[in-house]
């Protein structure tokens, strides 16, 4: 019965549905677009500093090395040969105490991320991958948000078109109900109940006490059940000179979205308290398209609007002479990123 009522949740709202078909007005517009471009890659061209242009097989910690430390988490590249004991000993140079985040260097919308609570577990899950892996510093700030921007390739103006704002799976006691119980009332958290269950530290049978707050891994991705809200109340002129000084490091990079966590809306908008943990470029969404309260049909004109916002700037920069990806090499690359998002997905 459970399974049933998860599937008619899925079934019955859109931010569940393939990526495929949240996008599909994009397949209609897409050929013009590449026509017009002369190239049907074209959107390989919106962020020349980033590898192929932030659309697949992006290299994070390319990213992380433009940035200065003290804006980016501490970061190690486990490359599938770095014995554990070296990680160990990083760990310890830098000061870092468990959990720590464990991510691909390659990947999107949070595959094969995952929180390391203890040597053990950091050991089980480097055992099961060849993939690369970036070994994060846990970046302890509340609040999660991701920045969507595009910037003028001539005149360099930039301009933030989307805020996402990410709550988390927290549950309150009643006194009576387990906490399995309590997830399974909330079908977004029921859905992420196998992935909870993972964590070793949880007693899902316990009971509790009413008004006790219970509060799970802050992972900010949608596939891990966080809920994208629209964030345009934290648009100020603070966080527009975040976006800016991070990109003044960034040379080359006009479409994209800057995924932060951060102490305080307050400490936020006067431009410190927080951390970068993503720039993502070709590919990234508007998340604010995911708030609950969007219709599909506000989100396909979102969706379509960012759309044209990267072939402009495409379109822009190809007139200067760059050139995209071509086809046969994006067919390569594509074919690779699914060999090796298989090997840490499994």
């Amino acid at each position: 019965m459970l399974k049933l009522k998860i599937a008619y949740h899925k079934l019955s709202n859109w931010e569940y549905w393939p990526v495929w078909l949240v996008y599909l007005p994009c397949f209609f517009i897409y050929p013009i677009y590449a026509i017009r471009s002369r190239s049907a890659l074209f959107f390989t061209a919106a962020n020349p500093g980033i590898t192929n242009g932030g659309a697949f097989m992006v290299p994070k910690n390319e990213i992380y090395s433009l940035l200065p430390e003290q804006m980016i988490p501490k970061t190690l590249l486990w490359d599938g040969t770095l014995p554990l004991e070296s990680i160990t000993h990083w760990l310890t140079d830098n000061k870092l105490a468990y959990p720590i985040l464990l991510k691909p260097n390659h990947g999107l919308r949070g595959l094969g991320l995952s929180i390391a609570s203890s040597k053990c577990e950091l050991e089980e899950v480097i055992s099961k991958t060849k993939a690369e892996y970036l070994i994060q510093e846990f970046v302890e700030y509340e609040n999660e948000a991701g920045i969507f921007f595009t910037k003028d390739p001539k005149q360099e103006n930039i301009e933030i078109t989307s805020i996402v704002k990410k709550g988390f799976i927290e549950i309150t006691g009643d006194g009576n109900s387990s906490i399995e119980e309590l997830l399974l009332e909330n079908k977004r958290y029921a859905i992420q109940l196998e992935t909870l269950r993972a964590n070793s530290k949880v007693n899902f049978d316990a009971i509790l006490e009413e008004g006790h707050n219970l509060a799970f891994e802050k992972i900010g991705n949608h596939s891990r059940g966080a809920v994208f809200l629209d964030g345009h109340t934290l648009q100020t002129q603070g966080l527009k000179d975040i976006v800016a000084e991070i990109l003044s490091y960034v040379d080359g990079v006009y479409y994209g979205r800057i995924d932060l966590k951060y102490d305080s809306d307050k400490e936020l908008s006067m431009g410190r308290g927080y951390k970068v943990i993503e720039i993502n470029g070709a590919f990234s969404e508007p998340g604010h398209i995911y708030d609950p309260s969007y219709t599909l049909w506000n989100a396909w004109k979102v969706i379509v609007k960012h759309f044209s916002y990267l072939f402009r700037i495409s379109r822009s920069i190809i007139d200067t002479g760059f050139k995209p990806m071509h086809l046969f090499e994006g067919l390569q690359l594509i074919g690779q990123h699914f060999k090796t998002t298989r090997s840490y997905s499994q």
